[in-house]
């Protein structure tokens, strides 16, 4: 197992594991989010994930395979008397292939991003999960994450 950089070589496999999360998160809140199309159409988008100073993204690489991948930013708390002003990372996306999950793939992604992050003066580490994933909910608390905030949502309709 390898992690790095990602690069534009494994375009492929990160669009078909993006796919496949995506598919998860289309299947249990379609209201929100879109059905993949599965052709690569969403390539600009993670690509602009580490051509960017303040971004990056790790993958992680098995048998010459993209099994995982992380995205993140680096950010600034935004300058407000009610704040404190930090360098923090968040991190936009994780994904590991499902027949690859539980072996430890994403815990190393997490553990490599927070060198990134204080490589770049980074000392906190953020991420949004869906309530749906509970599964995910409880390996990032494992990791040491705790509840920061709680993003609730009401249809108008």
């Amino acid at each position: 197992m390898k992690i790095r950089m990602a690069n534009d070589d494994d375009r492929d496999g990160i669009c078909k594991l993006a796919d496949e999360i995506n598919m998860e998160h289309f299947n249990h809140m379609p209201r929100y989010f879109a059905k993949p199309k599965a052709d690569r159409s969403d390539w600009w988008y993670w690509q602009s994930t580490f051509q960017k100073e303040d971004r990056f993204m790790l993958v992680c690489i098995m048998d010459e395979t993209v099994v995982g991948f992380v995205s993140a930013s680096i950010v600034d708390t935004p300058d407000l008397p009610f704040l404190v002003s930090m360098k923090r990372c968040l991190i936009g996306t994780i994904v590991v292939a499902s027949h690859y999950q539980r072996k430890g793939i994403a815990s190393q992604l997490v553990a490599r991003v927070c060198e990134v992050a204080k490589e770049k003066g980074a000392i906190d580490l953020g991420l949004e999960v869906m309530d749906f994933n509970r599964g995910a909910r409880e390996f990032y608390r494992k990791l040491g994450f705790g509840c920061f905030s709680e993003r609730l949502s009401k249809s108008l309709d």
